[in-house]
């Protein structure tokens, strides 16, 4: 079963809206969060003061830094997390990290020196959450918030878990692949960097034509082309770039990104030289076929470049 398909369709900096069911839980949010890791220790260094510092000491002794965090050229052993069911206990992110009750991973561990292999690293996004906790003294929704949500014009989209009472009234409800709901609707996720982030297709059909303007040199108001180039170029011989799955060059290049927590499932792609693209959301276990679908149609339909086999 798929049900509450939403799709948004993105061409030339505009965003075309198919449909909309109100809020989605997705993976997606790795593209949200490095456009934060990427500013964030830095704006901290200078108004930190002792953190800002301490975060400066822990990446120069541990060699980590942004690629690590949000290119999967991690230290750990946790790709991703099942979230908990309503009414279950939440663990801290002290919890999460070291694996303690109520956490139901387990802790987040070194297995390579950082940067020497690629793992898709869950578990080093939540690294990534302690450090600009630490580093800025705010709460990481809130400093999603400040960081990206608000200055991408976000509205429909928060990092808070569980959802307040106003998101959930818009929130489509989970699906497992047999039809059945999710009890309660949706899990939460406590773990807000690597999996909490509640967003709608449209909302991140926003943060695509902003990265297309400025590949386009069309806007450097939230990112420079630099750093855009830096996200786009794949890390240490894996598939990722600094948030997302990259292949080809040029006009072909292509940002691409699966979503899938449980109950639902999406998928983003975007080539930043011509501003196309697609976001697809579901509130399915079995979105991803459809999804795929949608893209492989959109790519005939609208003359996409070169499609490139859909990575995770």
């Amino acid at each position: 079963m798929v049900s509450d398909l939403v799709r948004d369709h993105v061409r030339l900096g505009e965003i075309t809206l198919r449909r909309e069911f109100g809020f989605e839980l997705a993976e997606e949010r790795e593209v949200d969060v490095q456009l934060a890791v990427v500013g964030a220790v830095e704006r901290a260094r200078g108004r930190a003061g002792r953190a800002a510092a301490g975060v400066d000491a822990f990446i120069e002794q541990r060699q980590v830094g942004r690629r690590i965090f949000a290119a999967g050229l991690g230290e750990d052993g946790v790709p991703g997390f099942l979230g908990y069911e309503a009414g279950a206990p939440l663990p801290t992110l002290g919890q999460i990290l070291d694996g303690a009750p109520p956490a139901n991973s387990p802790p987040v561990t070194e297995i390579a020196v950082p940067g020497s292999a690629y793992h898709y690293s869950g578990g080093g996004y939540e690294i990534a959450e302690a450090l600009m906790q630490d580093a800025t003294g705010k709460p990481f929704p809130q400093l999603m918030q400040d960081l990206v949500l608000g200055p991408m014009g976000m509205t429909a989209s928060s990092f808070e878990q569980p959802p307040s009472a106003a998101f959930a009234a818009k929130a489509a409800s989970g699906h497992f692949s047999d039809g059945t709901e999710l009890p309660g609707r949706w899990h939460a996720f406590p773990e807000h960097a690597a999996a909490g982030l509640w967003s709608t297709p449209t909302d991140l059909a926003k943060l695509l034509v902003e990265l297309a303007d400025v590949w386009q040199g069309l806007s450097s108001i939230f990112l420079r082309r630099q750093t855009l180039e830096e996200m786009l170029t794949p890390q240490n011989g894996g598939p990722y770039g600094l948030g997302a799955a990259i292949a080809g060059e040029g006009a072909s290049l292509v940002l691409m990104k699966r979503g899938q927590n449980v109950g639902y499932q999406g998928y983003l792609i975007l080539y930043p030289a011509s501003g196309q693209g697609l976001v697809v959301m579901t509130n399915s276990d079995n979105g991803s076929k459809l999804a795929e679908a949608l893209i492989k149609r959109a790519a005939s339909a609208y003359g996409w470049p070169e499609l490139p086999p859909l990575a995770d």
